[in-house]
């Protein structure tokens, strides 16, 4: 089917049903746009779209509108492919379709973090033809044009919509399990460290062999915005007849105010009625079109860890403050519509009871000083949370692994996917409800009270065998670590083939102190700060060799990782006199807030492992542990360096340097 309709030499009026086209004074779009066709003028080679500078308005980036047209054309649902000849010049031309975002639909970047799923099926000009494949869910479309802003006049010349090719499927082509949502899906990088969402983990569920698992879930996503920037067309355009998706949203569709709120034309927030009307005539209908089965997700519980409860926190916190109960939402559409539901809203208030509140609120988002190097839009997390918060909605990869096994779970309970699509084992325990056999990372000493407190760091390195349980298969988190086990785990962590000894970082040209040649204490005995600071600053400088020597004698020109250089804030140093601790958002930085100056126990480290210790602080590789706290951005002043290292502040400082030699990019759930 090929539809066009040409505006030089032919006027089209409003659009009546009976015409089957025509322009609108208003378009069907959430929110709904006015327009005033009347203003249009007809020109010799097209459609003209003179300025409208009394009806324009700008607020901000989400609430704009530059007047232009919208032509209506009734049609079929189906995938089209649209074409729109301009006349004017295509930088000041923003066409799109039926509501989208025509900037962000013309982006050619990638879908996720980690930029391995790239932007496919994006709008964009041939010269001055612009173009993009469309999955319609309703009988009609709407092509929006309108000026890039409110001071230019753009025109067309015609409108061509066909039908595209249908899709070519190969039975030797695995089945593809499409996860979509928003931050608590996403799959983070190393730059995000420490945050994990529940579809990063869900590909290790699955046989590579008969199935594969693809992740569209980003940040800041709710239903609007997973249409209006064409991530669900994308999707869709991608998948083929028997694929699988599994929608979650929530989070981000309560979202109100100017900016991000229903009433801006591509804000966040839905109303009740615009949520359900987005699954109803969008979401459900254009799965079913492109012969994807729809499996609806309700958004996991948030956590409120900055007030108490009877055990230290409040479960049940999805906030229903602005009317919109969007687990109740997902639930009553699948039943109207028939389709499969999994309720994580529920089932993750039942997972967390069982921990407790203090191992519940170590697996959200609560970061102390030294946890990670990776940082959020506030800043650095290497100080503690950046916004002096402990966020109750995001959380870490040892509370992603538990969501992803309760989505799999309702898989295989509501028989929603073949058996064998799951790992022999990962099936195994979910028949037997086993879950160590799923993860056999988990230690059963860590899963509650306070001894979960650096659960995830524990779980991760076990996981990538930077770390070992002790031979009853407890971790004993509180049980002192020894200076053979520290520095064996330390080579893993640090991707080093043996641990450096002196004479390999004493390079020519280095000017390094001799005080690196100090002697550790026999290897079993227990580790204390200085001895640890002495081996991961070692470390450190195999792992990063110094700079050829430039910079003066007395000084020693380290090459850094992008957390202590590009992603360090825009702040100044402890060091400066104008230095302020107190500020965050985009000045929190990495460096430790409190100078090695200020630390009031420097005199006492032993005198061979000064300068290790002096250093390793001054990088941020080592950082106080005494008066931090969860979801502060605080440091103490005492280095401790004759304090004995556990097996859990081990495995908090391994994770944070194992952090540091990755790419930014690549996903934080690989080693």
């Amino acid at each position: 089917m090929k539809k066009e309709y040409v505006f030089s030499g032919h006027s089209y009026g409003l659009y009546t049903p009976e015409a089957g086209c025509g322009y609108l004074k208003e378009t069907s779009s959430m929110p709904a746009r006015t327009l005033y066709p009347e203003l249009l003028v007809q020109g010799e080679k097209g459609i003209i779209m003179p300025p409208c500078p009394e009806q324009t308005y700008r607020r901000n980036a989400n609430a704009y509108d530059n007047i232009g047209m919208a032509f209506r054309i009734d049609l079929p649902p189906g995938a089209y492919h649209i074409e729109v000849t301009v006349l004017s010049e295509p930088e000041q031309t923003l066409i799109s379709v039926s509501g989208m975002n025509a900037e962000q639909i013309a982006l050619k970047t990638f879908w996720d973090a980690a930029m391995l799923i790239p932007r496919i099926h994006t709008a964009g000009y041939t010269e001055n033809i612009w173009s993009y494949d469309y999955v319609n869910a309703k009988d009609y479309i709407e092509i929006e044009i309108e000026p890039s802003n409110s001071n230019c006049e753009v025109s067309v010349s015609s409108i061509c919509v066909s039908t595209l090719p249908a899709r070519a499927v190969s039975s030797d082509t695995p089945s593809t399990i499409f996860t979509l949502g928003d931050s608590t899906v996403k799959s983070y990088i190393y730059e995000e460290n420490l945050m994990s969402g529940w579809g990063q983990i869900f590909d290790d569920l699955f046989d590579k062999n008969r199935v594969s698992v693809v992740n569209y879930a980003m940040g800041g996503r709710s239903l609007s915005t997973l249409y209006r920037e064409g991530r669900m067309n994308d999707l869709l355009l991608n998948s083929r007849p028997g694929d699988i998706l599994l929608l979650q949203s929530g989070h981000n569709d309560e979202a109100r105010g100017e900016v991000d709120g229903p009433e801006a034309r591509f804000g966040r927030g839905n109303t009740e009625t615009t949520f359900q009307k987005r699954l109803d005539e969008y979401f459900i209908p254009a799965a079913a079109l492109m012969g994807v089965r729809l499996i609806l997700v309700s958004p996991m519980t948030r956590v409120n860890g900055d007030r108490t409860g009877p055990d230290g926190i409040v479960y049940g916190g999805f906030a229903k403050s602005n009317s919109i109960d969007c687990p109740g939402l997902l639930k009553a559409a699948a039943a109207r519509h028939g389709l499969p539901f999994i309720d994580l809203y529920e089932e993750s208030i039942k997972y967390l009871e069982t921990l407790g509140g203090e191992a519940a609120k170590a697996l959200f988002l609560s970061v102390e000083a030294g946890e990670t190097p990776g940082k959020t839009n506030s800043g650095s997390y290497a100080n503690g949370h950046p916004d002096n918060k402990c966020d109750g909605t995001h959380y870490k990869e040892a509370l992603a692994k538990q969501f992803a096994r309760i989505v799999a779970q309702e898989l295989l309970h509501q028989a929603l996917i073949p058996e064998d699509f799951f790992c022999p084992n990962v099936l195994e325990a979910l028949k037997t409800d086993n879950i160590y056999l799923m993860y056999p990372e988990l230690s059963p000493d860590v899963q509650t009270g306070r001894n979960a407190y650096y659960r995830n760091q524990i779980e991760f390195l076990i996981k990538h065998g930077i770390m070992e349980r002790q031979t009853d298969g407890c971790f004993h988190p509180s049980a002192p670590v020894t200076v053979k086990e520290f520095k064996i785990c330390l080579t893993k962590a640090m991707h080093l083939s043996v641990f450096p000894e002196y004479d390999d970082l004493n390079s020519p040209g280095q000017c390094l102190s001799p005080d690196l040649s100090g002697n550790l204490p026999d290897n079993d005995s227990a580790l204390t700060r200085e001895h640890m600071a002495w081996l991961v600053f070692r470390a450190f400088l195999a792992a990063f060799p110094p700079l050829p020597q430039d910079c003066g004698s007395q000084q020693t020109c380290y090459r850094k990782p992008p957390y202590m250089t590009d992603y360090n804030g825009c702040g100044i140093a402890p060091d400066n006199p104008d230095y302020d601790p107190n500020l965050t958002g985009e000045s929190a930085m990495y460096y430790p807030l409190v100078s090695w100056e200020q630390l009031t126990d420097t005199h006492s480290i032993s005198g061979e492992f000064l300068t290790a210790a002096r250093e390793c602080y001054r990088l941020g590789l080592i950082r106080s542990e005494a008066g931090i706290q969860r979801g502060r951005m605080c440091n103490g002043n005492l280095f401790e360096p004759h304090d004995i290292v556990t097996r859990e502040k081990a495995a908090k400082e391994l994770y944070f340097l194992q952090a540091l030699i990755h790419d930014i990019h690549d996903e934080n759930d690989l080693y």
